[in-house]
């Protein structure tokens, strides 16, 4: 049913209510939500499981409904089972797995215990002085939904059931013959009766009501800095929309200069000058917000134009800057070129070095400008976060700030506890996946704003929206490309998502600035993309449609389990089994290089190689079965590595062309002798799997082409050198390919001397490869950019482009900000 939370009245007796059940969370357990109860000795009464003990309760309305089961009926019991209570407070902190540090702040507590499987869940506490006068407004506005449930099914037309519900065309024609309902309760008991009929097509829609009613409630909390935000930038000569409040510019006259601390070597250009006078303004206005310009504007600069702005008229800091580990030596060069006023210190290095850091920074105060840490450091170690928490920051800076778009995250927690008035996250692609993620990031950077109300919130933008395929069995709407969401339409006759994005554009409005390429370097080389579509071999093919009927996979397995699993870059929980992903991750190796998976070696000659690796020196020590297991775990490409290394295995190598046999490659090697060799341009291949980098090593090798690569186990000391190396050298007769992971290599790095980018595998986060492309499509390249997208034609990868440009599309749509 989708319900994050729930408050829950339970009394004595129908005319008591007085008894009040704090809830202490509500969770996903498998595929049931559980509602977590305190409450005296009072029996609950339901129609799912009960769990007594310690004074703890819970609940399971979900699994009941998804079972079919109906509530036992008791003097009050109905009420209770069909009101869908919802928890109008929200929830303020969590995190899941792992124990928060006791002195963390904010006031909230946190305990563990176990539930009925024998997992750890965290019950999360909401504060005992409730105030009265919000509490009675959130049981009106629960009335109100009530209301507005039961009005809606009772006069909806059938094309607004398609536009606001997940009704299919037989449920609408049900509904419909079925009305009127004589109250909430009714309507709700009247479609779990009728067979064929889904009792989550009202909670869903009482969901939206709720939701949409909180989000009001936020963006007028939001309007009030606005209009602050608004009066100071009007002074600083900076135009912003009426009604939106967005930033539209300079007024006419008005110039910007840039800081005459910074190095005079370097100009910044007309945008990035407007991009810090933003920043400065939304100081003064004691908001924060998010820089969201394209990839490749310069954000690292604007960032460190505005510190030294602040450094200027005397507020030297100090300041937090977090990035990812592979942009920290960048940020140090960039900060010592830029502004060598600033004063940096990195808070990075071995444990040892760290401790003694914090010893100095205890001892002596802060004597810096800037200090440069890592979200690993700043979020793995205690001892790292509690030092982090007890210095008083000026501003918190997190470069690629969607690092903490999950508000369940154990790093969204962490760094949430950090003490600073200001916080800033730069990030070229603030929504990757969903509007929930847009929800987290806005309430990390105005938690006094958000934080009591992110559960309503997240619970709200639940409803994918933005580019869903059209379902006629679900009532989903697409939107197309290039289509705009209008306001003037009726509410009534706006698809769920539309409603969704018009109420995200007036949260984000205010505090985003966001410029793409396009608009603002009208000079920097056209980018150009091209998705090749390759026929795979015809032994890659047999492999793959073998595990197909083997899986007992079709396009609609295919999507479900894309759906449910996380991307390689986002921290949500796969909803999905291991299982299947296990089984999806097969099929998207096998469309990218046959060797990848074990086909060529089976179980009998794993026994033997097995036995025969023993008589080699690096393995007398073994044990033959556990040497026997681990092989079974790799892939041929891996046990062929194996071949060639001993002697004893070399009977058992395979032929050098299956190297070669696959469709990828022998695109590959086209698209090389064509750039490299012909055109003498650069090129940068992008993989999410280091082992397709293992083989493209070994291809690449035999082709003898020079070339670098970077992925997530390269060395920090190490990531800067061969940036260099590869930037330095010559593309006719020097490194000319550079291989990165794409988690790895997309954040943070300068590649624009190439002007090629492969994709080799796309991310199921489309977001992650606009990164990667991006390192070569920035400030300082002189070529046009050509990027590549290798699929695998008719596999897993066409459902994953397919999602992937739904995303793409749900970003182009909210981001009129």
């Amino acid at each position: 049913m989708g319900v994050a939370a729930r408050e829950v009245l339970a009394p004595n007796t129908p005319e008591s209510v007085n008894e009040y059940i704090e809830m202490k969370e509500s969770k996903e357990m498998g595929d049931r939500n559980v509602i977590i109860l305190e409450s005296s000795p009072l029996k609950r009464h339901t129609g799912g499981e009960t769990a007594e003990g310690n004074g703890e309760r819970w609940l399971s309305k979900s699994l009941m409904e998804e079972s079919g089961k109906k509530a036992q009926s008791t003097e009050w019991g109905d009420g209770i089972e069909n009101k869908r209570r919802k928890l109008m407070k929200g929830v303020s902190r969590q995190a899941t797995g792992t124990n928060i540090d006791k002195n963390s702040g904010g006031g909230n507590s946190y305990k563990y215990s176990k539930n009925g499987s024998g997992r750890k869940e965290q019950y999360i506490e909401e504060s005992e002085d409730e105030d009265s006068d919000r509490e009675y407004k959130a049981r009106e506005s629960l009335v109100d939904a009530d209301k507005l449930t039961l009005q809606f099914f009772n006069k909806a037309t059938e094309q607004e059931l398609v536009m606001q519900t997940i009704a299919t065309e037989h449920e609408r024609q049900e509904i419909m013959k079925l009305r009127p309902f004589r109250n909430y309760n009714a309507l709700e008991e009247t479609i779990r009766k009728t067979k064929g009929l889904r009792v989550s097509v009202v909670t869903q829609y009482y969901d939206m009501v709720i939701g949409l009613a909180e989000i009001d409630n936020v963006i007028e909390k939001c309007s009030v800095v606005a209009r602050r935000l608004k009066d100071v930038l009007e002074n600083e000569g900076i135009n912003t929309n009426e009604d939106s409040g967005k930033y539209e510019g300079l007024k006419a006259g008005v110039q910007l200069k840039q800081s005459e601390t910074l190095n005079a070597e370097y100009s910044l250009k007309p945008f990035q000058l407007e991009g810090v006078a933003w920043l400065g303004s939304l100081y003064k206005a004691k908001a924060s917000g998010i820089l969201a310009d394209e990839m490749g504007l310069g954000k690292t600069f604007q960032v460190i134009s505005f510190l030294t702005g602040l450094k200027d008229q005397g507020i030297s800091g100090p300041h937090l800057i977090i990035c990812p580990t592979s942009t920290l030596d960048n940020w140090l060069l960039e900060i010592k070129k830029f502004s060598p006023s600033l004063k940096v210190r990195s808070y990075y290095g071995n444990q040892m070095e760290r401790r003694r850091m914090g010893l100095k920074i205890e001892k002596y105060g802060a004597d810096f400008d800037i200090l440069l840490s890592t979200y690993n450091v700043a979020t793995s170690n205690k001892t790292d976060r509690a030092l982090l928490r007890r210095i008083s920051f000026k501003t918190m800076i997190l470069d690629e700030g969607h690092m903490v778009k999950n508000c369940t995250s154990v790093r969204y927690c962490y760094l949430q506890q950090i003490r600073a008035p200001f916080r800033l996250l730069l990030t070229g692609t603030p929504l990757q996946n969903n509007l929930q993620e847009l929800v987290s990031l806005l309430a990390f950077v105005m938690p006094k704003i958000f934080d009591d109300c992110i559960g309503a919130l997240q619970l709200a933008f639940k409803n994918k929206g933005g580019a869903t395929k059209k379902d006629d069995s679900s009532g989903n709407v697409q939107l197309d490309e290039g289509s705009t969401v209008e306001s003037s339409v009726p509410e009534s006759l706006l698809p769920i998502e539309h409603k969704h994005i018009l109420k995200a554009q007036k949260l984000l409005a205010p505090f985003v600035l966001r410029r793409r390429k396009s608009d603002v370097l009208k000079d920097l080389p056209a980018k150009t993309q091209q998705t090749i579509k390759v026929e795979m071999t015809e032994y890659q093919r047999s492999l793959y449609e073998k595990h197909i009927n083997m899986y007992g996979f079709d396009k609609q397995k295919e999507e479900d389990v894309l759906a449910l699993s996380p991307s390689s870059a986002d921290g949500n929980e796969a909803k999905t089994s291991q299982s299947w992903t296990a089984k999806m991750m097969n099929l998207r190796k096998i469309a990218n290089h046959p060797l990848l998976v074990r086909s060529h070696f089976d179980d009998s000659k794993l026994a033997k190689m097995a036995s025969l690796i023993l008589t080699e020196p690096d393995y007398k020590e073994s044990i033959y079965e556990y040497v026997y297991q681990d092989m079974q775990l790799c892939s041929d490409f891996e046990l062929d590595y194996y071949c060639r290394k001993y002697l004893s295995l070399a009977p058992y190598k395979l032929p050098t062309h299956l190297l070669y046999d696959s469709a990828k490659v022998v695109q590959l090697e086209s698209i090389l002798s064509t750039n490299i060799r012909d055109l003498n341009q650069k090129v940068l291949i992008f993989s999410q799997f280091t082992s397709m980098l293992d083989i493209l090593e070994t291809v690449l090798k035999s082709w003898n082409y020079l070339y670098v690569r970077l992925d997530g186990s390269t060395k920090t000391t190490e990531r800067q050198q061969l940036i260099d190396s590869f930037n330095n050298s010559s593309s006719s007769d020097g490194i000319s390919i550079f291989l990165l992971s794409t988690k790895a290599g997309g954040f943070g790095i300068n590649l624009a001397t190439a002007n090629i980018v492969v994709i080799h595998d796309i991310d199921l986060n489309p977001h992650n490869d606009k990164q990667a492309e991006d390192r070569a499509h920035r400030v300082g390249q002189s070529k046009p950019v050509t990027v590549l997208k290798l699929i695998a034609n008719s596999t897993v990868e066409q459902t994953i482009l397919d999602l992937a440009n739904s995303k793409l599309l749900l970003d182009k749509n909210v981001a009129n900000y």
